[in-house]
């Protein structure tokens, strides 16, 4: 092994030792009694944009049958329980949200203390007058990121990625799905 390999392994075992100690993964009580909590972890399950009127989906893992507290902009939204297993997930409406920038972070509560926030996730609610179809990675635009997917489903021998792509609904991935695709772009382009 190299001197670098080494190094980095090191590395990564001291920041893991390291976080360890700061976060107080394992719960520990300090003088005064009182639990220390692990902030919950966020994770938005739609992507990190929505469209307006859709539920955003937000969920993550806690401590077992715990309740977390939900803040989206520093308002609280929702109080959701987690399962056996810590696992948590709430469906908030969008139209109470609004559209823009938003930022979602969570937090556990218990009778006895209540954790610190997770690390904050931006999302972003979007109004859209039409339906993008070729918005594959659901971002409120058709851009280079699309096209990327749109080549990757339509080299795939999958069928089920394949019929993603069929703009048209036809039942067959050809040419015309190519010209919807590229019309969403220019439609992007132009607006």
């Amino acid at each position: 092994m190299n001197f670098f390999k080494i190094f980095t392994i090191y590395f990564l075992f001291f920041l893991s030792f390291l976080s360890l100690f700061v976060c107080g993964v394992s719960a520990e009580i300090n003088k005064s009694s009182t639990l220390i909590i692990k902030p919950p972890t966020v994770i938005v399950v739609n992507n990190s944009s929505v469209k307006m009127g859709d539920d955003f989906e937000v969920s993550g893992y806690s401590s077992p049958d715990s309740k977390i507290e939900i803040k989206i902009n520093d308002i609280i939204e929702s109080e959701v329980m987690t399962d056996n297993s810590g696992f948590y997930s709430v469906s908030l409406d969008t139209k109470k949200i609004g559209s823009g920038i938003h930022y979602v972070k969570a937090r556990e509560i218990s009778e006895s203390s209540t954790s610190g926030f997770s690390v904050s996730r931006a999302f972003k609610i979007f109004e859209s007058e039409k339906i993008l179809k070729a918005d594959f990675n659901n971002d409120g635009v058709t851009n280079p990121s699309d096209w990327n997917i749109f080549l990757f489903r339509w080299g795939s021998e999958d069928l089920k990625l394949q019929d993603k792509i069929d703009l048209n609904k036809d039942g067959k991935v050809d040419v015309t799905d190519f010209s919807i695709f590229l019309k969403q772009i220019k439609f992007q382009s132009i607006k």
